[in-house]
């Protein structure tokens, strides 16, 4: 297969193509195919335009009952507190607070006061 990375328009056509090349690699999954795409395209000036959704983001979206089946977002269909990041910060956020929107959803609150919480979430 003949890879024009130049070729994409999007980040999109970016993961798509990424995605064709890697995917049948063993032990490459959606989070590879998503940092990979994520690498080359800041080289080729190409941001997300959409949450992707991989292990981690996947598990921060399934807590607030959103992304089941699907492997993108789009970002206005997040709660709106995270509608002042872009796609990218958007999933690093879900990623790296799955287990703190977990508890928040579940439990109710912000979840600020609870020792557990304050444990996996830095408050300055």
């Amino acid at each position: 297969m003949d890879a024009d990375l130049g070729s994409c328009r999007s980040f999109d056509d970016l993961h798509s193509l990424v995605d064709s090349l890697i995917r049948e690699i063993r032990m490459v999954g959606a989070l590879v195919v998503y940092d990979v795409s994520h690498r080359i395209g800041a080289h080729l000036e190409l941001e997300p335009e959409r949450v992707y959704l991989h292990a981690g983001t996947r598990k921060g979206t399934r807590a607030l009952g959103l992304g089941r089946g699907r492997d993108a977002l789009d970002l206005a269909e997040l709660p709106g507190e995270f509608g002042r990041l872009t796609p990218a910060e958007a999933e690093d956020c879900l990623c790296i607070y799955k287990e703190a929107i977990r508890r928040v959803v579940r439990y109710g609150g912000t979840g600020l006061q609870d020792e557990p919480l304050r444990a996996s979430v830095k408050v300055p």
